[in-house]
């Protein structure tokens, strides 16, 4: 018994479609693992670029304005084992664009990891885009390239850009200096003499008068100035300084005519040195206290008490009475 034709052709189409899934499937399969081992490879070797030794450059600004400053990175990793050899050395401009400054290589450890990192000041006059070329760094022996970098450079923009053309020269006539300014310029100069003349005869009045001296002896001169000073009136500090000064120069001068010595231009060490053998030792030290203390207060503007003066002046009078008694 023969079989129906549909009925086999039927059978031969259910028969088949079970085997055709199973290849598709078995395809699928190889596909899924072959692009699992090639994406397993390329993760090894993006892991493996890491890890080898690179050289990058950033700029913290692409385009800047016309000289103004931007900062350049240079940054290296590498491992511990493999360290930097050579580091670039960049000349003070590049193309258009001028290298300011640079800092030092900073170094940084992370485990078995080393980043070295500087930092470039780079600045531009010129406008346009400029390219920074790659720098070379050895590491263990093996020269590294960073990426080029570019950087625009634009003008200021200006707040005004219209144009202004060149005007002509304009002629002034010149008319001289007017008349009231020579005025005022010679009544400006007879003020400032009358106010100088005033104020040196204001000084003059002043100053601690002392008597001119006289064919008298020299301890009566001193006995007279000596009396003449104590008289003087004194108002203000710059009086104590000349009073001072005129105690000491009467004292000085005594001393010179008493014993034929020059004693005008020597120093209060040499003066205590000259009258240690002539006066006893409390007198000697109340002479010296008092000429140290007129020292202060003619160069180290010390100013004493009011009460001070009249007592330096009798132990200048006591140390004149004392030496002149031992002459005769």
């Amino acid at each position: 018994m023969e079989k129906c034709p549909c009925i086999i052709e039927e059978q031969d189409c259910i028969g088949s479609s079970p085997s055709g899934a199973g290849t598709r499937v078995q395809h699928f399969l190889i596909h899924l693992v072959s692009w699992w081992i090639f994406s397993f490879g390329l993760m090894n070797v993006a892991v493996a670029q890491e890890e080898m030794p690179a050289a990058h450059t950033y700029l913290n600004r692409n385009q800047v304005l016309l000289g103004e400053e931007v900062k350049m990175s240079l940054e290296v990793k590498t491992a511990v084992g493999l360290p930097v050899s050579k580091w670039p050395e960049l000349p003070d401009s590049i193309h258009q664009l001028e290298i300011l400054s640079k800092s030092s290589i900073d170094t940084t450890i992370d485990g078995d990891k080393v980043t070295y990192r500087q930092i470039y000041t780079i600045t531009g006059f010129n406008p346009g885009t400029w390219i920074i070329p790659p720098l070379a760094v050895v590491v263990n022996n093996k020269r590294l390239h960073s990426d080029s970098l570019s950087l625009t450079i634009v003008p200021v923009p200006l707040t005004d850009s219209s144009y202004h053309d060149v005007r002509e020269l304009i002629e002034v006539s010149d008319t001289g200096m007017p008349w009231w300014y020579w005025v005022a310029g010679i009544m400006t100069i007879l003020a400032l003499m009358v106010l100088i003349g005033l104020r040196i005869k204001s000084r003059a009045n002043k100053r601690v008068p002392v008597k001119p001296a006289s064919t008298a002896s020299p301890f009566q001169e001193a006995m007279k100035a000596l009396e003449y000073l104590e008289k003087a009136r004194l108002a203000n500090n710059e009086e104590k300084k000349e009073y001072y000064s005129q105690l000491t120069r009467i004292f000085k001068e005594f001393m010179e005519k008493t014993y034929k010595k020059k004693m005008m231009q020597k120093t209060t060490p040499e003066i205590l040195v000259e009258i240690k053998s002539l006066l006893d030792k409390d007198l000697f030290h109340e002479v010296s206290e008092i000429l140290r203390e007129a020292d202060t207060v003619k160069f180290a503007r010390y100013q004493p008490n009011q009460d001070r003066l009249p007592a330096s002046l009798n132990v200048i009078r006591k140390s004149v009475q004392s030496m002149n008694r031992q002459k005769k």
